[in-house]
């Protein structure tokens, strides 16, 4: 039996058809949408933010043009369609097909580490995480400096954040956050800077910071409240860590 899958984004709707016996061994979520839900219309089933490249590999997984071990049949992939298969399968619950594509990650250099770090932070993918650490450590200036970092979720930006051990100093690492979340800024509704930068405070090592870096670059942006600064001097003149404040 065969069955139309619309696939709905916000610029273009594609339809794909499918043998459905096949496609539903593969997933419990696809078999309750095509199968077993009670409110299910008849005709096209809906998918949306589903992208054709991700369906279209899946479909040689579930059709059995790989032998469920590895991807290197179904063609060389950019990074982005990687992520987007991961993406596909942790949605729709495809375990195999999700550790596969993340098997297929290859973390070499600064554009390809973004997708590592989704993959890391949201579906717990801790084999790419020696790839990307080496990167983080070695070329960690040009990743934040790189166009894809504004783009970043804040669990990657605290994950970067959290490591003991890069390239570069704290004050590049407050320009960065800060530019991050001006940029996020822009787009998200009804949130501020503070707000935004919420949980990356609580790993940048601000204290590291000379009280005149701090006086120029973080006092002017008016984050921080009079006393988070009257702590801040009081962490810096007795070397204190503050285990629940910002200067941890």
């Amino acid at each position: 039996m065969t069955v139309i899958l619309l696939l709905d984004q916000i610029r273009w709707v594609q339809w794909i058809g499918v043998v459905k016996d096949l496609v539903v061994k593969c997933s419990d979520v696809l078999k309750t949408m095509l199968c077993d839900s009670e409110i299910k219309e008849p005709g096209d089933v809906i998918m949306p933010d589903v992208y054709p490249d991700a369906v279209n590999i899946f479909l040689k997984y579930a059709y059995g043009a790989t032998d469920n071990s590895n991807v290197s049949d179904l063609g060389n992939w950019t990074a982005q369609t990687t992520l987007e298969v991961v993406d596909f399968a942790e949605k729709y619950n495809i375990a195999p097909l999700k550790q596969m594509a993340i098997n297929q990650m290859e973390v070499q250099d600064v554009e390809s580490v973004f997708s590592a770090l989704h993959c890391i932070t949201f579906y717990n993918a801790t084999s790419l995480e020696p790839a990307v650490l080496e990167v983080l450590q070695k070329d960690l200036q040009n990743v934040l400096n790189h166009p894809s970092f504004l783009d970043i979720d804040v669990e990657s930006l605290v994950h970067i954040l959290k490591q003991d051990k890069l390239d570069v100093d704290e004050l590049d690492l407050w320009k960065a956050a800060l530019k991050w979340g001006k940029h996020r800024e822009k787009t998200e509704k009804d949130a501020n800077l503070r707000s935004i930068l919420d949980k990356p405070l609580h790993h940048l090592r601000l204290y590291n910071l000379t009280m005149e870096q701090f006086l120029i670059e973080v006092i002017p942006t008016n984050i921080f409240t009079t006393q988070e600064v009257i702590e801040y001097g009081v962490a810096r003149n007795r070397k204190i860590i503050f285990a629940n404040g910002f200067f941890q």
